[in-house]
C-alpha cells in the first residue's frame, strides 16, 4: 500500500525514522514538526530524505492550513511528544501542551470522513505497572507519571474523536527505542539514551538484578512496523 502520508512530528528521533520508511516505501510524505526543545525534533534528521518531502517547521497548533493538509493525505502519523519524564513531574503544564494539548489541535482538524485514517503513537508507560507482564488489548492503562497520565489522555482522546468523527483511528504503543539519532546529550533522556552514553563515556554501565525489565524495540523496526499499519489496521 502506498499514498499519501503527513508523519507530525516527524524531525524527531523517532518520526524521521518513520518519515524515512514511508519514503523509501514509496509514500508522498509531508513531515510537519516544530523543532520545540525537548521534543527531539532536529533539521539534520531529515538530511537523508530527497527534495520531494515536503516540510513544514511549525507547531501543529500554528499551521492556518492544518484542515487541509490533512484532508489531503491518506494516512495521518501522530508521533509528537516530549519525552523527558522526569522535566514532566516538575513542569506538569508544559508536559500538558507537548503530549495532550497538541494532539487535541490535530484531533480537530481531522474530518468527519473515513479517510485519512489516524495513527497514533502511544507509549507502553501508559500501561504502568501492567507494562512488566504480557500486555493485551484488555489490559488496563494505569500511568504512574505526568507524562504517561498525559499520553494515555491523548490515546483516549483518539478513540472519542474517532468515534464521533466516524474516521478510522488506531494507537501502537511501543517500548523503550533505541537506534541511529538515539538522543544522548542531557540529563533526561531515559534509559537507552543514558546506557549508551554511559559506555561511550566511560565504557561503564549499571546494570540492575532482580526483577526490573524493560521492553526495548529498536527503532527500524518500529518504523516498518507504522508503515505496514494502514493496509492491516
Amino acid at each position: 500500500m502506498t499514498g499519501r502520508v503527513l508523519v507530525c512530528g516527524g524531525a524527531g528521533f523517532i518520526g524521521s525514522h518513520i518519515s524515512e520508511a514511508f519514503c523509501a516505501a514509496g509514500w508522498q510524505t509531508t513531515v510537519l514538526d516544530s523543532l520545540v526543545a525537548g521534543t527531539g525534533g532536529q533539521r539534520a534528521n531529515l538530511d537523508q530524505l530527497g527534495p520531494q518531502v515536503r516540510v513544514v517547521w511549525a507547531r501543529v497548533e500554528a499551521v492556518a492550513g492544518l484542515c487541509e493538509m490533512v484532508a489531503n493525505v491518506d494516512v495521518v502519523l501522530d508521533c509528537m511528544g516530549w519525552t523527558h519524564h522526569r522535566e514532566a513531574a516538575t513542569d506538569p503544564v508544559r508536559d500538558l501542551q507537548l503530549n495532550l494539548a497538541s494532539h487535541l489541535h490535530l484531533l480537530k482538524a481531522m474530518p468527519h470522513t473515513d479517510q485519512p485514517r489516524l495513527i497514533y503513537l502511544g507509549s507502553s508507560h501508559e500501561y504502568g505497572a501492567s507494562a512488566k507482564r504480557t500486555i493485551d488489548e484488555d489490559s488496563p492503562l494505569v500511568p504512574l507519571d505526568v507524562q504517561s497520565v498525559h499520553k494515555a489522555a491523548a490515546d483516549h482522546h483518539v478513540r472519542i474523536a474517532a468515534q464521533s468523527a466516524g474516521f478510522s483511528a488506531f494507537s501502537l504503543r511501543f517500548g523503550n527505542t533505541f537506534g541511529p539519532r538515539q538522543p544522548v546529550d542531557g540529563e533526561d533522556i531515559g534509559l537507552i539514551g543514558g546506557l549508551i552514553r554511559a559506555a561511550l563515556e566511560t565504557g561503564t554501565v549499571t546494570v540492575f538484578s532482580g526483577r526490573r525489565r524493560r521492553t526495548c524495540v529498536y527503532v527500524r523496526d518500529l518504523a516498518e512496523v507504522v508503515v505496514r499499519a494502514p493496509a492491516r489496521g
